[in-house]
């Protein structure tokens, strides 16, 4: 059956991808709020406290109601999101409810804006009140970054309120704020845009660090089971000939548990009468880098001789340095008393 691409909805892990994206966005909006309605309700009382006696009171008062209420429900918001959304569930009403309530803390500001600069003549009140305008403006896009709907959604509320009011006293100094407000929102914009691409960017990447890693841990697992049910003993050793990996049937041949072997010399596994020889050997595999197969005697922990097979394999990292040795070894004891009875038994 032929698939149609316009039709397809999105693959499983390109879709778990996109909500993974959009989870930490909205954690990364939500975890930021109440800094940002402490602060916004910092500069507010310091404008509304400046602005006293150049400001109409009802209007004063007004504005103050309408702020204490947008910010008491984006605060409201805020805690309700960290106490109920445990799993992350929902995340376009949630990124949903925390634009809208973006666009009302836009509108207040900018009818801030509108009334408080049409309310006054005095260069310098103008001057501080744009001044609050291109903070507020500059720090909440640097912020809502993240998101570029929410970053423009309050960029937009607040300066098409403001605008207005720059207008009331058609003065070249006010014509001049408004145009220098618009190029300093552009401008920001740009900014607050190419930082949420990197802000995306780098959330893609952690995300694709954190799938790597368990796909390595998931790879791992697979061959630690792997050698764990192999028949064959298996052993590395680091570049002083000591035990760094031992599995259950090296376990099986010589007795020794795993946490009794690590960090053991090889010379725990062998006779005395063979050590250096056997030792010079395994130095000389890992100096040449190379593989080899050999039989020898070997000591279990009991203290009983045993004869095994053993191959040999150096390991090397990234950079072709080698790193240790690997070891494959299987018990040919039974095996060679069997042929050296069956040979008797022929001889006689």
């Amino acid at each position: 059956m032929r698939l149609d691409t316009n039709t397809v909805s999105l693959l499983p892990s390109e879709h778990d991808e996109k909500m993974a994206l959009k989870v930490d966005i909205i954690n990364m909006l939500y975890s930021s709020n109440l800094k940002s309605v402490i602060v916004a309700s910092l500069v507010a009382f310091t404008l509304a406290f400046v602005e006293y006696d150049q400001v109409n009171k009802t209007i004063l008062i007004a504005w103050c109601l309408i702020f204490s209420v947008v910010y008491g429900l984006r605060l409201y918001s805020t805690i309700y999101f960290k106490q109920h959304n445990t799993n992350n569930s929902n995340p376009d009403t949630w990124l949903n409810i925390f634009r809208l309530s973006t666009l009302a803390c836009g509108m207040a500001w900018g009818l801030a804006g509108y009334y408080f600069l049409s309310e006054t003549n005095d260069v310098a009140h103008k001057a501080f009140i744009t001044l609050v305008i291109l903070g507020v403006t500059g720090g909440a896009m640097v912020v809502y970054s993240v998101d570029a709907i929410t970053s423009k959604l309050f960029s937009g509320s607040i300066y098409l309120l403001s605008l207005p009011g720059f207008f009331s006293n058609e003065t070249e100094l006010s014509l001049a704020m408004a145009v220098l407000l618009a190029v300093y929102i552009v401008y920001i914009s740009i900014a607050s845009s190419n930082l949420g691409k990197k802000l995306h960017e780098n959330i893609l990447l952690h995300h694709a660090a954190i799938k790597q890693q368990a796909e390595i841990e998931k790879l791992s697992q697979h061959q630690r089971i792997h050698l764990d049910h192999t028949p064959m003993g298996v052993i590395e050793w680091d570049l002083g000939l000591q035990v760094v990996s031992w599995n259950a049937a090296a376990e099986q041949i010589f007795g020794y548990q795993q946490d009794e072997a690590i960090h053991q010399h090889a010379r725990f596994l062998l006779p005395i009468d063979i050590q250096d020889h056997v030792i010079q050997k395994m130095e000389e595999f890992i100096a040449e880098g190379s593989s080899s197969h050999c039989q020898n005697e070997n000591l279990t922990k009991e203290g009983d001789i045993i004869f095994c097979e053993w191959t040999y394999t150096a390991l090397r990292d990234n950079h072709n340095h080698v790193v240790g040795l690997a070891t494959l070894v299987q018990n040919k004891t039974e095996f060679n008393r069997m042929k050296s009875n069956i040979w008797l038994t022929m001889t006689r």
